[in-house]
């Protein structure tokens, strides 16, 4: 019966994920837990209305274990209550071959967010940001070749900033303090390579164990952010969080794919792979996905507070 044979494949490419950090494709595999879950509500049906039970475990099997790797994005998050003032940010690949760049300067104007990050930008995607520097007059950009040209606009003050060069992947990452009346927050803006071929993933898992080192670094509060090219499911993405003493934000807002866009594209088989990361003491007050701007990514908005710091003490 097609059923069986559906939910012997789905079983398949369930179990093919556990092996993620043992090659490329596998991990590949461990980014689709929801649509996999989703295409075993099919069989599990059809062999529920034959009175197949025994068949029908299989599916509930496969269901059940998918399913619980993405419903406590759903949950809400443990997090720091604060009383500061909430700061938003955007986060938007943009799309190198977006000739839409009124749209993404239109949302940025829309929404007013305090900062914003861009990748994927070229020398004319920067000139035409640059219609926004009246309201954003702090920046941080570096061009590079490829799709991997990156912007930090601010309307908060930048106190110091750099550019780091990948050394395992040669692309340029952000790292900025911002002040927030008078505070301080570390950002850091990313754009690892995708993980199209062993070469490429093994330079993407180098870059995440940078951004993990960088993030560690730094002191408190801090938020990363950008597209990481890796969903929260792979393993690679756990190690980011744990080396780098970070935390989803996306937790308690449930999944929020952003990737592909496309129109008439389905939602349901998007993936999240642009990331908002926040240190421990950085409430995530709310989290969500924005419109459609022209590019194959959604962007993420973020709104959160901070603790107080004194910053004579961090000197």
């Amino acid at each position: 019966m097609c059923a069986v044979a559906l939910s012997v494949i789905l079983a398949l490419a369930t179990f093919f994920a556990w092996g993620a950090r043992r090659h490329w494709f596998l991990d590949l595999l461990s980014h689709f837990p929801v649509q996999i879950a989703a295409t075993a509500l099919v069989p599990l049906a059809v062999l529920i209305g034959f009175r197949r039970w025994k068949a029908a475990i299989l599916p509930a099997v496969v269901l059940t274990f998918n399913a619980v790797q993405f419903l406590p994005a759903y949950s809400p998050a443990k997090q720091p209550s604060h009383s500061g003032t909430v700061v938003r940010a955007i986060s938007a690949n943009v799309l190198r071959s977006n000739r839409h760049h009124a749209k993404v300067i239109d949302y940025i104007r829309t929404e007013r967010p305090d900062f914003f990050l861009v990748m994927e930008i070229d020398e004319t995607w920067l000139a035409d940001l640059e219609t926004l520097r009246e309201d954003y007059p702090h920046c941080v950009a570096q061009l590079h070749r490829g799709a991997f040209g990156i912007a930090l606009f601010s309307r908060l003050p930048i106190e110091d900033h750099e550019v780091v060069l990948s050394e395992t992947a040669g692309v340029p990452m952000i790292r900025a303090t911002l002040l927030i009346g008078g505070h301080r927050l570390n950002v850091v803006g990313v754009h690892p390579l995708p993980p199209v071929g062993s070469g490429n993933t093994r330079k993407r898992n180098g870059q995440l164990r940078e951004i993990a080192a960088l993030a560690a670094s730094l002191r408190n509060p801090k938020l990363v952010l950008g597209d990481l090219n890796i969903t929260p499911w792979s393993p690679f993405f756990s190690d980011l969080l744990q080396n780098g003493g970070l935390r989803d934000g996306r937790k308690g807002f449930g999944i929020q794919p952003t990737w592909p866009m496309r129109p008439g594209f389905p939602r349901l088989m998007q993936i999240p792979i642009d990331h908002t990361l926040v240190s421990d003491d950085v409430e995530v007050v709310a989290r969500r996905v924005g419109p459609d701007v022209g590019s194959d990514h959604l962007p993420v908005e973020i709104e959160f507070r901070v603790f107080v710091l004194d910053l004579r003490a961090c000197l």
